[in-house]
């Protein structure tokens, strides 16, 4: 650093330290002022997350043929698993709307489902756009998630 530069230097690390801010006094406001840079990370909310099975008996299948496993970043069947790509609130409380990316039995696609989450948390129901019906899920006990 040169002669000159060092003052300016000072009067900058001064003014900085002295409007410095405990992470306690931050708000969300001050951290996220409306639009970023920074990328967004797409997450299944909690309620939605565990292993699910389309009736309390096939929770204790150890193969879990028919079961469904929601994890923070995607959707696993026994087959075939799907990539969150994207999940938005879908209009009713506990109701999400999310584009999956799916890979398996040696094919790829698109999908996007509405899942809505029992009041209880104890089932959800899941239906695809364009496509007429619904499967619903009861959550099994809970299990170690592994996080992708």
């Amino acid at each position: 650093m040169n002669q000159k530069s060092a003052p300016l230097f000072a009067i900058l690390i001064g003014a900085f330290a002295s409007t410095a801010l405990s992470a306690q006094e931050v708000s969300h406001s001050d951290w996220f002022p409306g639009s970023s840079s920074v990328t967004e990370e797409e997450v299944m909310p909690s309620g939605f997350r565990g292993k699910w099975a389309p009736n309390s008996a096939n929770c204790s299948d150890p193969d879990g043929v028919e079961n469904m496993f929601i994890y923070a970043q995607g959707i696993d069947f026994y087959e075939s698993g799907g990539r969150l790509d994207r999940v938005t609130q879908a209009g009713q409380t506990r109701s999400i709307r999310m584009k999956l990316a799916f890979e398996g039995e040696g094919g790829f696609w698109d999908v996007i489902w509405t899942a809505t989450l029992a009041e209880d948390g104890r089932s959800v129901r899941i239906s695809e756009d364009g496509r007429e019906g619904s499967a619903t899920y009861v959550k099994c006990p809970p299990f170690a998630i592994k996080e992708y």
